[in-house]
């Protein structure tokens, strides 16, 4: 299962690039304290900076950069090639409702199947609680021994472990300077992810 956000794309810097584009200058999203997906949260941002512009446009601008690197860096099809190596796929992020909803569309569309969509903002709590992971397990027929978590914070995403999941570090986007003794993995690709599985 994974993560999304900064381990399927860089969140960040799609993120700040959608407000540019939109806004005209460059802007840093603060997406602790905001969510993308939600047009409500976005508006709020802009109107705390005194930033003119429509928080619709941004939403849909982050939208379509972010469905185009799935479709043209190969992760919708990597995604279809571990359901059929390793199980059906699934997701864990701390994320809000939209997102979410987001997600399950663009997967929806290609034909991906998926088991398991949690996010942070229907369960109440963030990684690394295990709540959220729990909440994901409760969703699937395997015990947690037998699922394997890839996430790009391994402070908060390594709490997968507390309920008996593996963790796999995906270093390949913002890591916030977080380390790992684990498995790590620098490419997210189809034989990096059969190496880290293994061992």
């Amino acid at each position: 299962m994974f993560d999304i956000g900064d381990t399927l794309y860089p969140t960040t810097r799609m993120q700040n690039r959608s407000f540019s584009e939109v806004v005209g200058e460059p802007v840093n999203f603060d997406p602790y304290n905001y969510r993308i997906y939600d047009p409500d949260d976005v508006a709020e941002f802009l109107a705390d900076r005194g930033i003119p512009a429509n928080p619709y446009d941004i939403v849909e601008t982050y939208r379509q950069h972010q469905e185009s690197f799935l479709e043209e860096e190969g992760v919708f099809d990597l995604l279809r090639q571990c359901n059929r190596e390793f199980g059906t796929i699934g997701f864990v992020s701390d994320n809000c409702v939209e997102g979410k909803q987001m997600m399950r569309l663009m997967l929806d569309r290609r034909g991906i199947e998926f088991d398991g969509l949690v996010v942070s903002e229907e369960v109440g709590v963030e990684k690394p609680r295990t709540e959220i992971f729990r909440a994901f397990v409760l969703e699937r027929t395997e015990p947690a021994q037998k699922l394997a978590y890839v996430g790009n914070n391994a402070p908060r995403d390594s709490g997968a472990e507390d309920v008996g999941m593996r963790f796999v570090w995906a270093t390949m986007y913002d890591t916030f300077g977080s380390v790992w003794p684990g498995w790590r993995i620098s490419k997210l690709d189809l034989n990096s992810l059969r190496r880290a599985l293994r061992l």
